[in-house]
């Protein structure tokens, strides 16, 4: 990256082109123009060239500052918040807007006679599945109708034939017959299982958990799930009183989001799911070959520094510390890490019939605490020796615990 300068701006009135690292630091004596280089900067009178404004956020001497305020009720904290929290927001949403136009131009086409077929070909095809099961008799009278028309377009043709036939080219547009019906129909039905994996992707953040269940999970509650009347209220059974999936709750999401684009009378197969599932993996691959290339590889570098991935959704963190923040969210993971912990005391010792998380179910649902998190990030990068320790919520019958508070210091090991 080129610093360039523009025009002058108090004490910085000439600067030669300069190459500087995605990380860098001003350094200089006391007076030497350090902070009117950043305000430079900041006003666009010195420029990174090839680097958009929003991009390049600045730490000046007092941001280095472990702030401890509520925001709500102190102003000062408040606006300095602001600022963080607005820079970054504009920052993902040019990075998000940038990655989703690429990602729109990502379409699957079948090319069908003299048409061709897409994504949302079929939204409007509720029982798509049974209008394309056809029996060898099926096939043998589409064959024996093409014959007869011999190649040349009618639109009576698709008429001709057995209902679901007609239906489905009906729906599709597609009226003259087909060369090689059988393969033809395989790769209908390959294709819309692709479109549904595209669909059930986008409707998810594109997040690859999506499908990180086993086929032995949906096959457990597959015909209790389809046969339900309100599918949404089964799905909602299936959940504790603390609102946690008792099932795999990627497949609680790939389940609610299936209804979502099929509707809740959907007689979707089990087969048919399995295949979309199966089918994900390829979809989010093909997808991240499209990014990588068509999009600015620049751009695309900046989304994985972020995000460790391209397709997950982009959100640029605004790297303001406050320890009264992180205490609040620190008090709440203690409350219900206790509560899980009575939930096991009632149901081991009294016999009790409530719903109890294991160590690795609870860190699955809500991940380490917040000072858990922070020390893995001093302990990395090694930050001199030193860590968060925080004290603990404690139990007192009688007495709330939302009424206890918390501390967090640092300390060096």
């Amino acid at each position: 990256m080129i610093l360039k300068f523009n025009r002058a701006y108090q004490s910085i009135t000439s600067l030669e082109e300069t190459e500087i690292n995605d990380f860098a630091i001003i350094t200089g004596l006391n007076g030497s123009g350090k902070t009117h280089l950043l305000n430079a900067i900041h006003n666009g009178l010195v420029s990174i060239e090839g680097i958009d404004l929003s991009e390049i956020i600045f730490y000046n001497y007092n941001d280095f500052t472990v702030h401890n305020a509520d925001p709500s009720t102190d102003g000062q904290i408040q606006s300095k918040q602001s600022i963080f929290q607005n820079k970054s927001n504009t920052f993902s949403q040019r990075l998000n807007t940038l990655r989703s136009q690429v990602i729109n131009s990502f379409n699957l086409v079948l090319p069908i006679g003299d048409t061709q077929l897409g994504e949302y070909s079929f939204q409007h095809i509720l029982d798509f599945e049974r209008l394309l099961n056809w029996s060898e008799a099926d096939f043998e009278l589409y064959e024996q109708k093409s014959i007869i028309i011999d190649g040349t377009y009618s639109s009576e043709f698709i008429y001709n034939l057995n209902p679901h036939q007609t239906q489905i080219f009906e729906s599709i547009g597609i009226y003259s017959p087909l060369k090689d019906i059988r393969k033809t129909i395989k790769e209908i039905l390959d294709f819309k299982i692709e479109t549904d994996a595209l669909q059930i992707l986008k409707s998810n953040g594109f997040n690859l958990q999506i499908s990180d269940w086993n086929d032995q999970e949906l096959k457990e509650i597959f015909s209790e799930f389809i046969a339900a009347e309100n599918k949404y209220n089964y799905l909602g059974m299936l959940y504790s009183p603390e609102g946690i999936p008792l099932i795999n709750d990627h497949l609680m999401d790939f389940l609610n989001i299936l209804l979502s684009l099929r509707g809740e009378n959907t007689q979707v197969s089990l087969d048919w799911c399995l295949a979309i599932k199966s089918k994900i993996l390829e979809i989010y691959e093909r997808l991240e070959k499209h990014l990588e290339t068509n999009l600015d590889p620049q751009i695309l570098n900046i989304i994985r520094s972020i995000n460790g991935d391209i397709l997950s959704h982009i959100n640029v963190e605004s790297v303001f510390l406050n320890l009264h923040e992180i205490k609040q969210a620190e008090k709440q993971y203690q409350i219900q890490k206790k509560q899980n912990e009575y939930a096991g005391y009632e149901k081991i010792h009294l016999n009790r019939a409530v719903h109890h998380l294991s160590e690795e179910e609870f860190l699955k649902h809500h991940g380490e605490s917040p000072v858990d998190t922070l020390n893995r990030v001093l302990n990395e990068y090694d930050c001199n020796g030193y860590e968060f320790k925080q004290t603990e919520i404690y139990y007192t019958f009688g007495q709330d615990v939302q009424s206890q508070n918390i501390d967090i210091y640092l300390y060096n090991k």
